[in-house]
C-alpha cells in the first residue's frame, strides 16, 4: 500500500531500507524479492522512523521517540540506546560517522551533540560549554578532512574540528539560510570537497570553503522550485528533488562553457512530488 516515506537507504548486501512516518521499516531484497516489515510489534521503539545508516555490518536507525535502534545483519537482534543508555534525548535527527568510527548524534530540544563509541559502550556530549550555541542540530556531515560539519535551526552552519577541538559557527552571511532560519534545511558532502545545503524555501547552496565562497541556485538560475527535499550526487553530478519535479546540476568541470548547466523534469515530464516527505515518490 501507499505510505510516507521518510528516509531510505541501500546496505552492502542490496537490501533497500524504507523508513516511514507511521509504519515503521520496509526492508526489501532485491535478490529474492521479498519485502520485511519492522514496526513496534517487532521491537522498534516508534514507527517513525528519521534516519537510517549502515555501520561496521550493522544498521543504525533513529526513531521520534526512542533513540537509535542497532539491528544485526541477520534481523533477529535490536539493541537500543536512547536515555536510559546515557542519551540526552531520544530524539534523534541524524546519523553520522566521524574519521574515529564514533556515530555522531543530531538532536531536538537539547543543547548538544551525542557522540557515541560502539566498540567501548561511551557516550560524551557536546554542548553549549564546548562551543554549541543551539539546542537543536537538524543535521551533521563529514567532510573529506574529517572536519564534522553540522546545521542548527537558530544559529545555522558550524564545524567541529576533532583534532583541534574547536566549534566554528557562521556569524554573517548574505544569506539567511545559512546563518539559521525557520527552515528543514540538510547538508550533503559532495565528491569535490564542496558541502552542499538544501533548504526547504530557499533553494540550493554550495560551500567551498577552501575558497570561503558561496554559489546559490534558485529559480532564478533554473530550479523547478526552490522548496528542495532530497539531494543526491552521481558521477559529479548533482541530483535535486524538489517541489516541482527532479533538478540536474552539471558541474563547470563537465561543460563545454566551463558554466554550471541546470536540466529540469517537471511534471511534463512524467516527474511529480505528491508528498511532503523528503524522500517520497
Amino acid at each position: 500500500g501507499n505510505f510516507a516515506i521518510s528516509t531510505q537507504m541501500e546496505d552492502t548486501r542490496g537490501r533497500i531500507w524504507i523508513g516511514t512516518l507511521d509504519r515503521g521499516i520496509q526492508i526489501l531484497d532485491t535478490a529474492t524479492g521479498l519485502a520485511k516489515l519492522y514496526t513496534r510489534k517487532q521491537g522498534l521503539s516508534d514507527d517513525l522512523v528519521q534516519y537510517i545508516v549502515e555501520h561496521n555490518g550493522k544498521i543504525i536507525l533513529s526513531t521520534q521517540k526512542g533513540g537509535i535502534e542497532i539491528i544485526d545483519t541477520s534481523l533477529k537482534k535490536i539493541e537500543r540506546v536512547g536515555v536510559k543508555q546515557g542519551l540526552v534525548t531520544a530524539n534523534v535527527t541524524s546519523i553520522e560517522r566521524d574519521k574515529e568510527n564514533n556515530i555522531w548524534l543530531g538532536e531536538i530540544d537539547v543543547p548538544g551533540i551525542d557522540i557515541l563509541d560502539l566498540q567501548n559502550k561511551n557516550i560524551r556530549h557536546i554542548g553549549s560549554a564546548e562551543g554549541l550555541n543551539d539546542s537543536t542540530i537538524l543535521d551533521i556531515k563529514k567532510d573529506r578532512q574529517g572536519i564534522m560539519w553540522f546545521y542548527s535551526q537558530k544559529t545555522g552552519i558550524g564545524q567541529l574540528d576533532i583534532d583541534a577541538r574547536t566549534v566554528t559557527h557562521i556569524l554573517q552571511s548574505d544569506y539567511k539560510s545559512l546563518t539559521g532560519a525557520a527552515e528543514d534545511n540538510q547538508l550533503m558532502q559532495g565528491q569535490d570537497g564542496k558541502v552542499w545545503l538544501f533548504s526547504s524555501v530557499n533553494g540550493l547552496f554550495a560551500i567551498n570553503a577552501a575558497r570561503d565562497s558561496v554559489t546559490h541556485f534558485t529559480t532564478a538560475q533554473g530550479l523547478l522550485s526552490n522548496r528542495l527535499t532530497s539531494l543526491k550526487e552521481y558521477k559529479g553530478r548533482i541530483y535535486a528533488g524538489s517541489g516541482g519535479g527532479l533538478n540536474i546540476l552539471t558541474p563547470p568541470s563537465l561543460t563545454a562553457d566551463n558554466k554550471w548547466q541546470i536540466e529540469s523534469l517537471g511534471k511534463s515530464d512524467g516527474v511529480a512530488k505528491n508528498a511532503r516527505t523528503y524522500n517520497s515518490d
